[in-house]
Formats: structure tokens, sequence, C-alpha cells
């Protein structure tokens, strides 16, 4: 049950700092020297593409395992709330 809370809560930190890479990765290719960070060289298109990446082989090994262990509901619900966290990460950050 606990570990079930843990992955529920870092399915929505996922979808809000997907949201952030998927805007670094647009911004990045396309202009917006704005969204540039002043101490840190971390907007460049390739280290945000390489993170999100990583964060989809984590969301498939994590699928995989939770189909092989017959946990579907659960895997259903921390994709929605991915989805959910992303979508609404603006007004959330405000």
């Amino acid at each position: 049950m606990l570990i079930s809370i843990i992955l529920l809560i870092a399915s929505a930190a996922l979808g809000i700092w997907i949201r952030h890479l998927v805007v670094g990765v647009v911004l990045s290719l396309f202009g917006g020297g704005w969204f540039r960070e002043a101490h840190y060289d971390y907007d460049i298109a390739v280290f945000n593409a390489v993170i999100l990446l990583f964060i989809a082989l984590f969301y498939f090994l994590f699928a995989k395992h939770l189909i092989e262990e017959k946990k579907e509901p659960l895997l259903t619900l921390c994709f929605s709330i991915s989805v959910i966290f992303f979508f609404t990460a603006h007004w959330l950050l405000g």
C-alpha cells in the first residue's frame, strides 16, 4: 500500500517534470531566450531530450513490471495521474 502511494506521488512529479522538459526542448529548438537559466547550461535541447528518453525508458520498464505482476489498475492510475499533472502543471506551479 505504501509503495503504491509513493508510485502515485512519483507519477505526479514526473508529469510536471516531463512538461518542464518538453517546454525546454521546444524553446531550445525554436528560440525563446527567456527560458535560459542564469547559472546553468541545461537549457539545450539535447540534454532535455536525453532526460526525456530516460523517463520514457523508466515508464516502459515500470509498465512491463506492473503488467507482469498483474497490477494493471495501478498502471492505469499512475499513467492517468502523470497525464493530468502534465496538463495542469502550468496552473499548479503558477
